[in-house]
């Protein structure tokens, strides 16, 4: 191993493995991402169940 290699691994430490504050961004942005497509999914079905229910009309 080099010197350049060397100091590279001493400068990210010797954790292995994600911590809690890795795990709570990744939720959130799985969370965040989950609510855009729930809304876009919701609006398409409300139009759809409206112009079905205009189709039952008088």
């Amino acid at each position: 191993m080099n010197r350049r290699q060397q100091k590279l691994l001493r400068k990210l430490g010797t954790k292995s493995g994600a911590t809690l504050t890795e795990y709570a961004v990744i939720l959130f942005i799985i969370s965040i991402v989950a609510i855009a497509i729930l809304q876009g999914i919701g609006g398409k079905t409300n139009n759809m169940v409206s112009s079905v229910n205009d189709g039952f009309g008088p």
